[in-house]
């Protein structure tokens, strides 16, 4: 993920399994992803998502990844990611990414 103009600040990525409309609505922002059991997976299992939380690079570059080994197939899974961007210092988002579509297939 790329976000050159808030290089050095802190992301969260979101995933969500049921549609970007009509989004969540955060802090004055809209992040484009309906939340439900897929995100409350991502983010509270930090295991194979632990990457989803860090710091953007001096270019405005973050390398969320995850691996899904050893986990058991419970069929396809079509879902999105979207970014949060926010500043730890001021506790504030700053923006949030468009949603990006994923399927997880066997």
């Amino acid at each position: 993920m790329t976000s050159r103009c808030h290089a050095g600040k802190q992301y969260l990525l979101v995933w969500g399994c049921s549609g970007t409309s009509p989004g969540t609505p955060i802090a004055g922002h809209l992040l484009p992803l309906n939340l439900d059991a897929c995100t409350n997976l991502s983010l509270g299992w930090r295991g194979p998502f632990a990457t989803f939380v860090g710091s953007l690079d001096s270019q405005g570059i973050g390398r969320p990844s995850f691996v899904l080994f050893g986990v058991p197939y419970v069929g396809d899974i079509p879902g999105h990611f979207a970014a949060l961007i926010w500043d730890a210092a001021g506790f504030a988002i700053l923006d949030v990414s468009n949603a990006v579509g994923i399927d997880i297939t066997r």
